[in-house]
């Protein structure tokens, strides 16, 4: 028995993102050193705090450290991140042992360093660092995507 081509109604559907369209999920760490620091405020090594504002930041670190221009750029962004992680650095390790020592205490997506501690020379490290691919560097004027090219300046 066929069925009456009058009996079927016509439907439009108009499918768009709901909820969490607009979510952040991102999250970011930074590595700072004790110069950084605003005086008088005291932040133990092979630590870190969460903040959750360009105010916060400006607490504790200078507004002309790497840091609080970092965190200016992070909280820019749209949809804003919820939280920036700091990381206080140990000036007797290296980097590559202060990535390491971060990442067996906590995890993030993005690595934002300092232009001062990066180098050429350094690159090669990362790669077996125990690090996502997303690393930053620079105040982030510029970034590394992946360990085996470097991108312009944004």
């Amino acid at each position: 028995m066929a069925y009456p081509v009058d009996n079927i109604i016509p439907i439009n559907l108009l499918l768009k993102p709901a909820g969490l369209g607009y979510a952040d999920f991102s999250s970011a760490i930074v590595f700072a050193d004790a110069a950084d620091l605003v005086a008088g405020v005291t932040f133990a090594v092979d630590t870190f705090r969460d903040y959750s504002s360009v105010t916060d930041v400006a607490a504790d670190f200078k507004t002309d450290s790497d840091i609080y221009r970092i965190a200016t750029r992070y909280f820019a962004n749209i949809q804003k991140p919820p939280t920036i992680t700091v990381w206080m650095k140990n000036a007797t390790d290296t980097l590559l042992e202060i990535i390491n020592s971060a990442n067996d205490r906590i995890w993030r997506y993005h690595y934002f360093l300092k232009n001062v501690d990066v180098a050429a020379a350094i690159l090669p490290d990362l790669s077996d660092c125990r690090m996502p691919q997303a690393i930053r560097y620079g105040s982030p004027l510029a970034h590394i995507t992946s360990l085996t090219r470097t991108l312009p300046l944004m």
